[in-house]
C-alpha cells in the first residue's frame, strides 16, 4: 500500500502483511511514486508511469517471495477449488483494514458481492463459488443474467444495463487479481466476462445551466418563509456557485475545502477521487459566495482598503481630479463604490477609466480578504461540515471513515434537496444537482472554442474520452464542428 512521503506529490510503497486485524510487519520497498499512476486494486502502476515494467517487476517478486514464505503451492489442484466470493470478501475486509481503499468504494464492492452471493445461491443452489466453475462460460453467462434479474434493494425494478456492466467488471477485476496472486500458475480467462452485458449504454448526464440561468441563479433570493429552508436554499446556491467559478469541483471537494487551501493569488483543491491537486486564481465572483459566512472579516477588509495605498497608473490617476469632493487620501472602498453610485457619467473614456479603477481596486480587495481568510484557524470554508469530524483524516491525509462518509453523504442529501428548491423557484427545466457545476463550466468552456484537451485539465480527468462524454453526448459538440466553424469564416473572409 502507499504511504505518505515528505514529497507533497509522491507516495513510498509499503509491504504490509496483515493478521486479522493486527499488522504483522510493515516493511518500506523505497520506492517513490505518483499516487495518479498507482492501480489500487490490482496493486500495480499503469503504463502512465515511465519506470512501471521494472517497479510492477519488483512487486510481483515480492509477491512471489511472500507466497513462498507460507509455502502455498500455487500449481496444487485444490488452490482452483478456493471459493471467489470467500476470496473477494477477505480481500475487502483487508483493504478497509489498511485503508488502501476508501470506505464509500468499499462499502459499494461489498454490495456487489452480497448480490453474487445471491446469485449463486439462486442459479447453483450452493453457497460456495469455485475458481474452477469461472472457467466455463455458461456459468459467467448465468452470473450475469443473475446480476440483470436480481432485485434493486427493496424496490421491484431490475438493474439496468450500465449497473450490470458496473457490477461484472468489479467481478472480473477480482477474478483478475486472483489471477495475478495465487491463481498466477493456471489463469483464468477473463476476456469474455462482458460479452453478456449491454453494450454502448448511454448514461444519464446531470444538468447543466445556460449563462443566462447562472446569472439567474447569482440573483436568486428565496423566499422567506422558513429561516431553515431560506438559509440551506442561499447555502446550496453559494456552493454551486462556488464549485462553477473554480473550475467545476465536485461536490465533496467543495464541502472538505479548508480556508488553508487559499492564497492571495489562488486556491489549491486537494481532489479526493484521484489524489490530485488543482489550482485555479482566486475571483470576485468567488469571494461573493463566501463573503456571507465571513461578514465581519469582509467588513473589516472593506475598511482596511485604502485608495491612497494602492498603486495606480498615470492615466488613473490623472481621472481622480475630474471628480468633485473626491478625498484621497481618506476614502476606502466603501466610500468609493457609493461615490461612483452618485456620479453620472456621460464621457464614455472616463467612464472606462473609472471601471479599470474599481477593478484594480476590487483586486486589492480580493487579496486581502483571502489573505486574512487563510490566516484564520482551519476551518471548512461552508457550514455544511464541522471540521473537527474529519480533522485527523485531514491532517493525516487518510481515505474518509465509516463515519466521516455517512457525514458527507448527509451532506450531500441536504444539499441535493435544498438544490430541488432553488430549481423549482427560478421555474428552470431540469433539477440541478451537486454535480451539474462540472457540467456547466464544460459546456461555456466548450461554447468559448477553448478545446477539449484544454477542458480535460480544467476538470481534472485523465483521459479525454471522458471529457468528451460530457461534452457530445449532450450536444454534438465535436472538433469537427469547431473546425469546419472556423475554415467557413476564413474561406468567407476572403
Amino acid at each position: 500500500m502507499l504511504f505518505p512521503s515528505k514529497e507533497f506529490d509522491k507516495k513510498i510503497i509499503y509491504s504490509i502483511v496483515i493478521e486479522g486485524r493486527r499488522v504483522v510487519s510493515r516493511t518500506s520497498l523505497k520506492i517513490k511514486i505518483n499516487p495518479q499512476h498507482w492501480d489500487s486494486t490490482r496493486k500495480r502502476l499503469t503504463s502512465k508511469d515511465p519506470d512501471h515494467k521494472e517497479i510492477n517487476l519488483q512487486l510481483k517478486k515480492k509477491e512471489e517471495e511472500f507466497h513462498q514464505s507460507l509455502n502455498i503451492n500455487v500449481n496444487s489442484p485444490n488452490v482452483m477449488e478456493t471459493c471467489f466470493l470467500e476470496f473477494m470478501k477477505e480481500d475487502l475486509r483487508k483493504s478497509i483494514e489498511d485503508s488502501s481503499m476508501r470506505f464509500s468504494t468499499a462499502k459499494k464492492y461489498m454490495t456487489i458481492q452480497n448480490c453474487l452471493e445471491k446469485v449463486v445461491s439462486e442459479k447453483f443452489k450452493q453457497k460456495k463459488l469455485t475458481f474452477s466453475m469461472l472457467t466455463e462460460i455458461d456459468n459467467i453467462r448465468d452470473i450475469t443474467l443473475g446480476v440483470q434479474n436480481s432485485l434493486r434493494g427493496a424496490g421491484e425494478l431490475t438493474k439496468n444495463s450500465l449497473v450490470v456492466k458496473n457490477y461484472i467488471s468489479v467481478f472480473r477485476s477480482y477474478v483478475q487479481k486472483w489471477n495475478r496472486t495465487i491463481g498466477s500458475s493456471s489463469p483464468i480467462n477473463t476476456t469474455f466476462f462482458l460479452n453478456f452485458t449491454q453494450k454502448n449504454q448511454l448514461k444519464k448526464l446531470a444538468t447543466y445551466l445556460s449563462r443566462e440561468e447562472i446569472e439567474l441563479l447569482k440573483n436568486f433570493v428565496p423566499v422567506e418563509k422558513r429561516k431553515r429552508c431560506y438559509n440551506s436554499q442561499i447555502l446550496a446556491k453559494n456552493i454551486f456557485l462556488f464549485q462553477y467559478f473554480c473550475a467545476g469541483i465536485r461536490i465533496i471537494d467543495a464541502l472538505t475545502l479548508t480556508n488553508k487551501n487559499f492564497n492571495d493569488e489562488m486556491v489549491f483543491v486537494n481532489v479526493r477521487k484521484t489524489s490530485d491537486i488543482i489550482s485555479t486564481p482566486i475571483s470576485m465572483d468567488m469571494m461573493n459566495t463566501i463573503i456571507p459566512y465571513y461578514p465581519s472579516l469582509y467588513e473589516e477588509v472593506i475598511e482596511e482598503i485604502k485608495i491612497c495605498d494602492i498603486s495606480f497608473d498615470v492615466t488613473s490617476l490623472s481621472q481622480f481630479f475630474r471628480i468633485d469632493h473626491f478625498d484621497f487620501m481618506s476614502l476606502n472602498y466603501k466610500g468609493f463604490i457609493e461615490l461612483l453610485n452618485r456620479i453620472k457619467v456621460e464621457d464614455q473614456e472616463f467612464n472606462f477609466q473609472l471601471k479599470e479603477i474599481k477593478k484594480t481596486i476590487e483586486n486589492e480587495l480580493i487579496k486581502l480578504f483571502f489573505r486574512k481568510l487563510s490566516s484564520l484557524s482551519e476551518q471548512f470554508i461552508f457550514p455544511t461540515l464541522q471540521y473537527e469530524d474529519f480533522k485527523e483524516s485531514l491532517e493525516n491525509r487518510r481515505y474518509f471513515n465509516e463515519k466521516e462518509e455517512y457525514l458527507i453523504h448527509k451532506a450531500r442529501c441536504r444539499h441535493n434537496s435544498a438544490l430541488i428548491r432553488v430549481s423549482n423557484s427560478l421555474g428552470l427545466k431540469h433539477i440541478i444537482t451537486g454535480h451539474s457545476p462540472r457540467h456547466t463550466i464544460s459546456n461555456h468552456l466548450s461554447q468559448s472554442d477553448f478545446s477539449d484537451d484544454e477542458i480535460r485539465q480544467v476538470l481534472g480527468h485523465s483521459d479525454v474520452k471522458t471529457t468528451k462524454i460530457y461534452l457530445r453526448e449532450r450536444i454534438g459538440v465535436s472538433p469537427t464542428m469547431k473546425i469546419m466553424k472556423r475554415f467557413n469564416e476564413t474561406h468567407s473572409n476572403n
